[in-house]
């Protein structure tokens, strides 16, 4: 029976099975959000922030002059309507400005930089720091890149809406890749005989992220300000015991990050912006911050999120239990990852006065998922090398497999009776995949583009006042609620943006 447990172990119960298993779950879950990208074109501030990057491509088809335009629009933006530099500079190189056909490639771009800068934090937190083998990782982030991308909480702003998805989810991975490199550099500098070009091309790497991240939505260059106080501290930390002088170049990124922070704050385009909002007070907004961060953290770690990260224990307990790592106070690292999580909402309720934007709240949701999946391998370490039981559970060597993969199994079925058990809404709310999967099923999406570009041949014409019929359905998760898309006063004008764009002197919708 032991030989029997043991070979169910190696071919079921195995960090290689888990790792292919993984990957191909990732797959199902993010090949439909890729795949519907066809039918995406751009919408809303599209057609503002890079109306003059479009002007100057269609005069010069210049990449030169393009980014030249682009900073000009930086400077032009921070003076009149808002600090976020980096964002800025991306809003205005729109995929849209140098084509319409590009906004297709925006959902391959967020999810892209979702998964790469996943795999940049997670390889140096799990791998290097933590000691786990690769197989594992794998498995670790593909678990991250199809919560955040296929549980995304307003999944049009996120990832295929240029001007939304670009100033969260991709200044996000910003942030992930920042800290990446900034870990990574740490890790360099304990190897015995640390690499020094490899190390400075990765002090030169964080440097710029920090920097880019910084110049981002506020949420995350506040969030990239706290990190970098806190690599900072855990940088004197390890001099102090180490006495390695290398930890003394983190402060370059360190100043350019928090540089580019102040930069960001003190726009005199932050006050002109501010005018139109109640600003809400310190006291108040920590306050609503941490119990608005918990009743939205009670919501999003769903019963899905929850299957997963059971699925990702038993792979987690086997690999740390090799590991050298301390796993020091499990508790201080995951009331630290909390307070972290809730300052990101405490921009919306200081700036705004009231809860963060939806499209705020996607990196929120972001980072709080991709912290569950970092909490549980550390308290996995903690409990394996601390608590005598929790090795005494680990499947091993023909033991506990029988247990494990009855919890397994049941974890798996619960998740899927619940999605079964869900209406069509909530199939579609919850899993951006199931939406995007009965887009294409039902037709809906190909129906939407050719109407599209029915609009578009009207745009084009030499027509300056232009009558475009509604769109006969909203599709989701590809719909982003704007005025440049549908008439919003009784004459049926739309937006002005629009005409701008293609010269005309406006255009109505023919109700």
């Amino acid at each position: 029976m032991k030989i029997r447990f043991e070979k169910l172990e190696k071919k079921f119960l195995n960090r290689s099975t888990f790792c292919v298993l993984s990957v191909l779950g990732f797959l199902w879950f993010i090949v439909p959000l890729l795949y519907i990208g066809k039918y995406n074109h751009g919408a809303a501030d599209d057609y503002w922030f890079a109306f003059h990057v479009h002007c100057t491509w269609l005069n010069t088809h210049s990449l030169l002059e393009v980014v030249k335009t682009a900073f000009q629009e930086v400077v032009e933006f921070y003076k009149n309507w808002q600090g976020t530099y980096s964002s800025i500079f991306f809003f205005s190189i729109s995929p849209m400005a140098f084509g319409e056909q590009y906004a297709h490639a925006v959902p391959y771009l967020m999810i892209g930089m979702t998964c790469i800068s996943t795999f940049v934090l997670m390889y140096a937190i799990l791998k290097r720091w933590m000691g786990l083998d690769g197989r594992t990782c794998i498995s670790a982030v593909a678990a991250a890149c199809v919560m955040q991308c296929a549980f995304m909480y307003t999944p049009a702003s996120g990832l295929y809406w240029w001007n939304g998805a670009v100033h969260y989810v991709f200044m996000q991975g910003f942030f992930n890749l920042m800290t990446g490199f900034a870990l990574l550099c740490f890790a360099e500098i304990e190897r015995s005989h640390s690499r020094r070009i490899w190390l400075g091309l990765e002090l030169i790497v964080c440097t710029g992220m920090a920097f880019v991240a910084a110049g981002a939505n506020f949420s995350t260059a506040l969030l990239c300000a706290e990190v970098l106080v806190l690599l900072g501290i855990i940088a004197i930390a390890l001099w102090k015991k180490r006495r390695k002088k290398a930890y003394f170049w983190f402060a370059i990124p360190f100043l350019f990050g928090e540089t580019g922070f102040l930069i960001n704050v003190l726009a005199p385009g932050n006050a002109v912006r501010q005018a139109n909002f109640q600003k809400g007070s310190v006291i108040g907004t920590i306050g609503k911050s941490f119990a608005y961060s918990s009743s939205q953290m009670m919501d999003w770690i769903n019963i899905y999120v929850v299957v997963i990260l059971i699925l990702l224990l038993p792979v987690f307990l086997k690999a740390v239990q090799d590991s050298s790592f301390s796993f020091r106070c499990p508790l201080l690292v995951t009331a630290a990852a909390y307070c972290l999580y809730a300052s990101m909402f405490a921009p919306g309720f200081y700036a705004l006065g009231q809860e963060p934007l939806s499209r705020n709240q996607n990196v929120c949701k972001m980072f709080l998922l991709l912290g569950l999946v970092l909490l549980e391998a550390y308290w996995s370490g903690w409990l394996v090398h601390r608590v005598k039981v929790a090795k005494a559970v680990i499947p091993r060597h023909g033991k506990n497999v029988v247990g494990w993969t009855l919890i397994l199994l049941c974890a798996f079925t619960v998740g899927i009776i619940s999605f079964i058990r869900l209406d069509e809404v909530s199939k579609k709310a919850i899993f951006v995949n199931y939406g995007a999967y009965r887009l294409i099923a039902d037709g809906e999406g190909n129906q939407y583009w050719h109407e599209y570009l029915r609009r578009l041949q009207l745009y084009r014409s030499e027509e300056k006042v232009v009558y475009v019929q509604p769109y006969s359905s909203h599709p989701y998760p590809l719909w982003v609620n704007s005025d440049t898309e549908m008439s919003y006063d009784d004459s049926g004008m739309i937006s002005g943006l629009v005409a701008h764009w293609y010269m005309k002197d406006a255009i109505y919708e023919v109700k």
